[in-house]
Formats: C-alpha cells, sequence, structure tokens
C-alpha cells in the first residue's frame, strides 16, 4: 500500500504461500510481535509529554518489587550496584533478555501481574546500563504504565494511540470473528501453525 498526499495511490496483495491455506484479503490480521515495541515507547513518550513519568527515574519508584534487584556474578549473584530505571529498559540495558533464558516461553503467563513480579526476582544478566541485549523489557514498561495511569496497558494504548490513530484492529486478544481473518504462521518444515514458542523456527 502506497499513501501519496493522503490518498492510497497503490494497493496490492499477495495470497497465502501455502496453496491449500486460506486466501489474504485486505483485512486479514497479522500479528505485529515487535512491533508492539515501538508502540510501548511512543505510550512511554505520551506518559513523559504529560509529566507522569521521568526516564531516569528508578523502575521501583513505579513498581517496588523492583527495590533490590539482583545482578548475576562469577560467583552467584549479589545486589546490583546500579539503579535500574525506565530509560534502561527503552533501550534494552536493563539486563533482561530473550533467547534460551527465562521468561522466553510467554504462553506460561495470561496475567502481566505474575509475569512482572517473577522477572522481578530474577537476577538480570549484567549491571542495568552497562551493556546491551535484546529482551522483554516492554512487558516491564506496560506495568509502569498501568501503574501510573490507573488503567490496563490495552486500555491505555486504545485511549491515548489506537483510536485517534482509528487502529480499530490493532488489539490485544481477538474476538472468534477476528479469528477468522487471523493468518497463521509458516515454519521452515513446511507445517503450518497459528504461533510457534521456537524462535529459531521464525
Amino acid at each position: 500500500m502506497v499513501f501519496k498526499d493522503g490518498e492510497v495511490v497503490y494497493h496490492h496483495i499477495e495470497n497465502s504461500l501455502d496453496p491449500n491455506g486460506q486466501p489474504i484479503y485486505h483485512n486479514t490480521i497479522f500479528p505485529i510481535f515487535s512491533m508492539s515495541k515501538p508502540i510501548t515507547i511512543v505510550a512511554m513518550m505520551t506518559l513523559y509529554e504529560d509529566g507522569l513519568i521521568d526516564f531516569d527515574q528508578k523502575v521501583s519508584t513505579y513498581l517496588p518489587e523492583f527495590e533490590n534487584l539482583q545482578c548475576k556474578g562469577e560467583e552467584g549473584t549479589y545486589e546490583c550496584a546500579n539503579d535500574l530505571t525506565l530509560f534502561h529498559l527503552m533501550t534494552h540495558r536493563s539486563g533482561y533478555g530473550y533467547y534460551e533464558r527465562p521468561f522466553s516461553n510467554w504462553v506460561k503467563y495470561d496475567n502481566l501481574d505474575k509475569f512482572v513480579s517473577d522477572m522481578a526476582n530474577r537476577p538480570v544478566e549484567f549491571e542495568p546500563g552497562s551493556q546491551y541485549l535484546y529482551g522483554i523489557n516492554m512487558a516491564i514498561l506496560g506495568k509502569v504504565v498501568e501503574e501510573v495511569t490507573n488503567q490496563t496497558f490495552y486500555e491505555y494504548l486504545k485511549e491515548t494511540l489506537f483510536d485517534p490513530l482509528q487502529m480499530d484492529e490493532t488489539k490485544f486478544y481477538l474476538t472468534r470473528r477476528d479469528r477468522e481473518r487471523f493468518q497463521p504462521l509458516f515454519i521452515n518444515n513446511g507445517s503450518l501453525k497459528g504461533f510457534t514458542n521456537d524462535l529459531d523456527e521464525l
């Protein structure tokens, strides 16, 4: 799709690569996966603009369970010398990772409170702010949004971003009718799954 001067000037859709798969239409729903990260960052920016948060503030200011965060060391774990800040989370410098680390299997959780609480009780890979490691930081930021706004993360995104931008089909949960338009994912062995938890398969 190409927009020019506020109008669609080109629109083309390719069908599914699976000859037996469902066709793709203009209203087919796809998972956005890590595109949720810039959406989360925009949410944080709106809170900053409203004077509700400070990027250099400690995460424990909003989520007290992160007050005594533990770091991994050569001889075990120790209390981190550096405070974990919102900026560390926003820039993937917190020490929380993804691959082959705890919490990679997100299907274990259906509750953000429990997920974030468990993360706070796990040691990070290094001193916050000292290194870069792509990870699951956005989940913690989502919980910060909830604490600051007294809304669910989705409610805040819908009210502040999705509705004003007419992103009507960007959502966390699909209705039964939505699922009829959902495009499953392919993996490299030729089989078809709705989701895969083996990131190497994507």
